[in-house]
Formats: C-alpha cells, sequence, structure tokens
C-alpha cells in the first residue's frame, strides 16, 4: 500500500472540506476590485448577479403578500415575514485552477449558458468576466486572478459553487484516469459523496499496477486512496490527479509499501 491523500481545488490554505474558510478569506473580492479600478466592469458584475431569478421574485412576493396580511390582521411579523435585505451578499471563493475553459465547459453540461456582460461585440476569451445563468436563472461569474487562479462568484447561495467545483472535479479525476489506460468505475453514496475506483493494467510501470479508490466530497475535494503500488510512484499518481482537476495536494499519509523499492519483497509485519 502507498498513501493517502487530500487534494483541495481552494486556493484558501485552510479550505479543507468545505468552502467556509475560502468564502470568508475572498468575500470582498469584489470591493477589492473596485479599488483597483475596474469599477464599472465590477458594478455591472454585481447588478448582473443580484438579478432576480423567477423563483426568487416568486417567493419575494409571496412574502410581501404575507406581510399585507399580517398588517391587516394585527399580527406580529413572523420569520417568514421578514423584509429581504436591501443587497443580496455576494460569495466568491478563490480556485487554484489557473484557466477557465474546462470549467465552463463542466458548467454547460449543468445546464449554465455564457453570456456577455460589459463588452458585448468582444469575444467571450476577452471578456473581463465570463457569466453564466443556469436554467432556473441562477447566476455564476468566473473572473481571472492577476496574480493566477481564478475566483467563482455568486449571490447569497455558495452551493451552487460548490455543486460545480464538484462536478468539474468529478468530471475532471475520470477523464485523466481513462486517459492513463485504467479501467475507471462511480458510484454515488448515501452522503453526496461520489466514489471513483481505477485499476492499473497489471503490466504497467514498474513497481506494481496501483488500484486508486477517490471519494469527491460535495465540495469538490477529493480524498485519494493509492493502493499495491511500491516506492515513490503513488506520489507521481496523485500529482497527476491534482494536476486534472486543477488543484493542489493539502495532505499526504505514506503506507509501508511507500518505502519499499520496486521489485523489493513485501515486508511483512509478524506478531510473535
Amino acid at each position: 500500500m502507498s498513501n493517502v491523500s487530500t487534494v483541495t481545488p481552494y486556493q484558501a490554505a485552510d479550505s479543507g472540506p468545505g468552502l467556509g474558510a475560502a468564502v470568508a478569506g475572498a468575500a470582498v473580492g469584489l470591493a477589492a476590485a473596485c479599488v483597483v479600478g475596474a469599477v464599472v466592469g465590477t458594478i455591472a458584475l454585481a447588478r448582473w448577479l443580484r438579478e432576480e431569478t423567477p423563483a426568487e421574485r416568486q417567493a419575494r412576493e409571496w412574502a410581501q403578500a404575507q406581510r399585507r396580511r399580517e398588517r391587516l390582521q394585527n399580527v406580529p411579523p413572523g420569520p417568514l415575514a421578514r423584509p429581504a435585505a436591501a443587497e443580496a451578499p455576494i460569495v466568491s471563493v478563490p480556485l487554484h485552477l489557473r484557466q477557465p475553459e474546462s470549467l465552463v465547459r463542466t458548467a454547460a453540461q449543468l445546464g449554465y449558458r455564457l453570456e456577455p456582460l460589459v463588452q458585448p461585440q468582444a469575444a467571450l476569451a476577452e471578456q473581463p468576466y465570463l457569466c453564466l445563468r443556469g436554467p432556473g436563472g441562477e447566476r455564476l461569474a468566473i473572473e481571472r486572478q492577476p496574480q493566477g487562479g481564478l475566483l467563482l462568484h455568486t449571490v447569497q447561495q455558495p452551493q451552487r459553487l460548490q455543486a460545480l467545483v464538484h462536478r468539474h472535479t468529478l468530471d475532471q479525476v475520470v477523464t485523466h484516469l481513462q486517459r492513463s489506460g485504467m479501467q475507471v468505475q462511480t458510484t454515488p453514496l448515501a452522503n453526496g459523496e461520489i466514489q471513483i475506483r481505477a485499476q492499473e493494467r497489471p503490466s504497467h510501470a514498474q513497481g506494481g499496477a496501483a488500484a486508486i479508490v477517490a471519494h469527491i466530497s460535495r465540495d469538490g475535494s477529493a480524498q485519494v486512496d493509492v493502493d499495491r503500488v511500491r516506492g515513490p510512484r503513488c506520489v507521481e499518481i496523485v500529482q497527476g490527479i491534482a494536476q486534472a482537476m486543477g488543484g493542489q495536494v493539502a495532505g499526504l499519509t505514506k503506507k509501508d509499501a511507500y518505502f519499499q523499492l520496486p521489485g523489493e519483497p513485501t515486508r511483512v509485519k509478524q506478531r510473535v
């Protein structure tokens, strides 16, 4: 056995298996862009992101009608009848992924479509932001960061970003393993994760034919267990998976076989 590794697509060092830390670390992304000088584009993006979907409009109109009924009946307003905030908060999450093309393809599989925002006549590659509108009117935006990596933006619901990154990780890891000549199986789990099992062919590289089990969490992070490989090739396998999903290895636990050279007999611990 070789190692168990955690691979995260999020830039925040402590984002781990959840979005909370990453959201907190990048919540001022749009405001910072205003200071730098992209004022027009940033304001346009914020307004676009805050457009109501039909479901949100229906919920708002229902709440307004509920408040009117309560006023007529002199009933104190309940939690559902409180007026919404003047401006919905914009949630931003930083990714290690440096190019948006694979993320846009994944978004298209989820029903999102690209639409221009600030420069309607410019090519999409020249747009300051890549704006994605979902089938229910939900909106996401992708921004390239000057220092590298991408920022994802949406309003109020980080679950939208979570769902996109989850699907992107799943697609990229499966495609990478298949292109490496492995047999791949995916299984949805009851906790919302996706399990990926992959097996190398017996005649593969020296050190053994790797057996890989990866669990893709709901936020798109991956836990990768590489088995039946001796020596450091397990690290190469994990790095290849990290590169494919646009992430970085956040933690690695080496197993006994990591310290065995290819061709060396397996060390078996015996209890006396």
